[in-house]
């Protein structure tokens, strides 16, 4: 227990690292076009704060403070992409590497599991639950999937469709993961 403990902290602390180590300074103010004023000035303030900068700078970062607002309301894609991929990549980077861990912490609690009585970690985290074991609660998932598929589908050809009209282009075309939440 003590060493799935020691571990789960580490994961908890890789991904804090590396969230709290990302920041994107902006320096055209051309570049913050569709971004709340609020979320511009909270940007500028953190700039001046942990930057020291006094020229026109606005800082972002990966707190969903910062993240949500660029992601949901920025025109400007290239920026959002970079946020983006910042994020998509926590916990992978060498020195903050999860991998192993999630590996290790599976390893762990599969071990435990097993001591208690039990084929699987699910198995055990759902025995007082409505799912019960693991394989019920995978059925739920895939039957929710099948059920919705069709429907997500829809709702992406029809926003794709959408962001064409807006933007003038002939044809849809697949919408960038940093595309979603603003379209």
């Amino acid at each position: 227990a003590r060493q799935l403990a020691k571990i789960t902290q580490n994961f908890s602390e890789h991904v804090l690292d590396g969230r709290q180590a990302f920041k994107l300074i902006v320096t055209e103010e051309e570049q913050l076009a569709g971004l709340p004023s609020s979320s511009k000035e909270a940007a500028r303030a953190q700039a001046k704060k942990r930057e020291g900068v006094d020229e026109q700078a606005w800082l972002f970062t990966l707190d969903q403070t910062s993240y949500g607002p660029v992601m949901n309301y920025l025109d400007d894609a290239t920026v959002r992409e970079k946020m983006w991929r910042a994020s998509s990549v926590i916990g992978r980077e060498e020195e903050r590497n999860n991998l192993p861990i999630i590996a290790e912490i599976l390893n762990l609690r599969g071990r435990r599991s097993q001591l208690l009585g039990f084929d699987h970690f699910p198995d055990l985290t759902l025995s007082r639950r409505m799912a019960k074991t693991g394989l019920n609660a995978l059925h739920f998932v895939e039957d929710l999937h099948s059920k919705s598929k069709g429907f997500f589908k829809k709702e992406i050809q029809e926003l794709e469709q959408f962001r064409a009209k807006e933007l003038g282009l002939e044809k849809a075309v697949p919408l960038e993961p940093w595309s979603f939440a603003y379209w």
